[in-house]
């Protein structure tokens, strides 16, 4: 996926394992908390599931877009 690619362009060689063990760890944590936490918002209404799902989606394109420009590189 794009995060492993990154990690593979971005991260020294020497810190290389470390980064990946946590980008494993983020998505192993994710895929348990996600059912969850929508399962929560979903007693409230389902429109409170779509709502955060879109703040969230917005605030993670806002983040990669500044690093993005900010760790762009030519190949």
């Amino acid at each position: 996926t794009l995060s492993y690619a990154a990690i593979a362009r971005l991260v020294p060689d020497s810190s290389r394992t470390t980064a990946f063990s946590f980008l494993g760890s983020a998505v192993s944590l994710a895929s348990a908390l996600g059912p969850v936490g929508s399962g929560a918002l979903a007693t409230l209404t389902l429109h409170t599931v779509y709502v955060a799902d879109a703040i969230l989606y917005a605030g993670s394109l806002g983040i990669s877009l500044t690093l993005w420009q900010k760790l762009r590189r030519p190949v």
